[in-house]
């Protein structure tokens, strides 16, 4: 090879090989570029995975709280029955009381009317004896006045004895 074919063929390898660095150079770029891209899809990545990882804990969470809204729905349920129960025996209990106020009602009244009648009667035999009272006070009053009158003849007559004395 002659020195001008040397320099030819260095000058076509060195142009080839410029364009190679240059090929490189845009291939060592556009990596740099893709490896800073893939940095920040890691980022996001790691961020999405965070994120996910939180929103498992916030799904966990929100099961246990419905687990316990479940929990307090059917305690409320058991209440709810219990207190219906209730209220049927306390609208059975009422029911027998009205039954019963309305029988204890027809019963005093016809207690009631039995005492009245009683005081009636009573209210007669009070007048009856009230009359007898009154008549024996004037018999009484009588034989007051008849005692009064003897006691003063009586002393009249000591009277006069005590003077012949």
């Amino acid at each position: 090879m002659t020195t001008d074919e040397y320099s030819t063929l260095m000058d076509f390898l060195a142009t080839r090989f410029a364009r190679m660095d240059a090929r490189f150079d845009a291939i060592e770029a556009r990596l740099a570029r893709m490896e800073a891209r893939q940095d920040v899809m890691e980022a996001r990545l790691e961020a999405m995975e965070a994120r996910q990882e939180a929103m498992e804990a916030r799904q966990e969470a929100m099961a246990a709280r419905q687990e316990a809204m479940a929990a307090r729905q059917e305690a409320m349920a058991a209440r709810q029955e219990a207190m219906a129960a209730r209220q049927e025996e306390m609208e059975v209990r009422l029911s027998r009381a009205e039954v019963l106020w309305e029988s204890m009602r027809d019963d005093i009244r016809r207690v009631a009317e039995g005492v009245m009648a009683v005081n009636e009667r009573l209210d007669r035999r009070f007048d009856e004896i009230q009359v007898r009272f009154d008549r024996f006070t004037v018999d009484f009053g009588t034989v007051q006045l008849d005692h009064g009158a003897r006691i003063e003849a009586l002393e009249r007559h000591r009277g006069r004895r005590g003077r012949r004395g």
